[in-house]
């Protein structure tokens, strides 16, 4: 390990993701490729001070980026880096079904797991004497793994994501960072258009919206690419029915949605590229920034309210209007899954 960042110490790797979560039931017909696991991957990390609830009692430590580069026959590189940590080390993978699952190597997984590779043999069988009905992965457990061995998951190559956990002590308190995120060719238009069917939440409060719903009615959203960069979305249910523009920008695992022309400058009174918050010029996007970091910085002012977007990882798309009755306002948020 090497980079780490001084408030952490990484007293081990381990991976957090279950088993079962990764591997299907039946074996697939076409081999998983190393091709499709290199790369970059766009995602964020949690906190848990349990490893195998690290996803559901989660505590948002900001995002991150993972690269995976091939070393060898086997082997890749993986460099974790955001604002809680900055890593490189090194992994095994195995096939396991539609997934290829990792392991420590060499000198990490010793210090992990107290044992050098080759020392489980549970199952009896001599090292590389891969059995019939052995997957990789169940081979590599059989052959280099003791009972009691944490191993939780991967790459899963058919949503394209990588998940990954760290062991880290911070004074006398352990805990777990992980990774996800989202193979970064896998972000694409091609994922946002369509029909999404949802329902509508009204409150008056745009933070709140989803905690102090008092109505909710079915609601649909068509969404049609109309040029580079915009979206026409057709939003329509019982409560409202009206067809707008959006401009669209890639975040990490997301794509964010913003309004575009006169609709920009109604809702902000200001124009497009008018905010330069960070002094940089319309069209000169930094090497840190993402698309909608960038936007952020060319055409927007503090204090501009943004009203949603699309998540990658689970196929929604959720906006948020604002209304006004009289002289109250309020918002209708649509929120809907991608048919």
């Amino acid at each position: 390990m090497k980079n780490m960042k001084k408030r952490m110490i990484l007293v081990g790797v381990v991976l957090a993701v279950i088993l079962m979560g990764f591997a299907s039931c039946e074996n697939i017909t076409e081999d998983v490729s190393i091709s499709d696991i290199e790369g970059e991957y766009i995602g964020s990390f949690s906190a848990s001070n349990l490893l195998k609830s690290a996803q559901s009692n989660d505590v948002n430590e900001g995002q991150g980026t993972a690269e995976v580069t091939v070393t060898g026959d086997g082997q890749i590189e993986v460099h974790c880096f955001g604002e809680e940590i900055d890593t490189t080390f090194m992994l095994s993978y195995y096939e396991q079904y539609d997934s290829l699952l990792v392991c420590l190597t060499g000198a990490d997984f010793y210090n992990m797991y107290g044992h050098i590779p080759g020392a489980g043999h549970m199952s009896g069988g001599m090292m590389g004497h891969m059995g019939s009905e052995e997957t990789e992965w169940i081979h590599h457990l059989n052959d280099e793994h003791q009972e009691g061995d944490e191993h939780f998951g991967g790459f899963d190559t058919q949503d394209g994501t990588f998940t990954y956990s760290f062991h880290m002590k911070e004074e006398s308190n352990p805990y777990y960072l992980e990774f996800h995120g989202v193979k970064e060719d896998s972000l694409s238009f091609n994922d946002i258009g369509g029909t999404y069917i949802g329902s509508f939440s009204i409150s008056n409060s745009f933070d709140s919206e989803h905690i102090n719903d008092v109505f909710e009615s079915g609601g649909t959203a068509e969404v049609t690419k109309t040029g580079d960069g915009q979206i026409e979305v057709h939003c329509y249910g019982e409560v409202i029915d009206t067809t707008f523009m959006l401009d669209y920008y890639e975040y990490n695992d997301s794509v964010m949605v913003c309004l575009t022309g006169d609709d920009f400058e109604n809702m902000y009174g200001h124009m497009l590229g008018d905010g330069h918050m960070m002094g940089g010029m319309m069209g000169d996007m930094g090497n840190e920034e993402t698309e909608w970091m960038h936007h952020m910085n060319d055409e927007h002012e503090a204090g501009d309210e943004h009203f949603g977007g699309f998540n990658m990882q689970d196929g929604t798309f959720t906006y948020s209007f604002q209304m006004k009755d009289e002289s109250s306002l309020y918002y209708f948020k649509f929120h809907g899954v991608k048919q």
